[in-house]
């Protein structure tokens, strides 16, 4: 039974709080993307385009989920489903890699993808899904972290600056 105390947010109000910080996220590789790489070996830029390609393909999965001035957002199944597809990309990425750093900051980024997901889906032993802010960053550190090592690595990562 749930505690009519606490106040109840509706599946938007969840949604959104999670597209903005995960825009805010990508947000945060702008500053990293100043910053001076050393000289790349060629399979480090083979290795930066995958990055540069996981993170372009993160932002376009990212804009399917904000919708328009005044139209109704996407459905809870299809966000859930979104951010399921966004864990795989990145895990992906990760698995094609070689550069130890740059597999490395993937695979902290897709692990803390999955747990986005997860959290995203109802259900028995699922994780409550973020409700405050402090939640959200808790959820969304993980992966701005992971974003910002990576921009320092691949300074060519596009942001969400546009």
């Amino acid at each position: 039974m749930m505690n009519s105390a606490e106040p109840q947010r509706s599946p938007r109000v969840r949604w959104m709080w999670i597209v903005s910080a995960a825009v805010v996220t990508v947000a945060a590789v702008a500053a990293a993307i100043w910053l001076i790489a050393e000289p790349a070996s060629p399979q480090r830029k083979a290795d930066c385009a995958v990055v540069e390609d996981a993170a372009r393909e993160w932002q376009a999965s990212v804009e399917t989920l904000i919708p328009a001035q005044g139209v109704t957002g996407p459905s809870d199944k299809f966000v859930d489903e979104q951010y399921l597809k966004m864990a795989a990309m990145v895990h992906t990425a990760a698995d094609s890699v070689s550069t130890p750093e740059i597999k490395q900051h993937l695979n902290e980024w897709a692990t803390a993808a999955d747990r986005l997901a997860l959290s995203q889906q109802d259900g028995p032993g699922r994780p409550e899904p973020p409700r405050t802010p402090e939640e959200m960053l808790k959820v969304f550190s993980p992966i701005n972290d992971a974003a910002v090592a990576l921009g320092e690595l691949c300074p060519n990562m596009p942001s969400a600056q546009r």
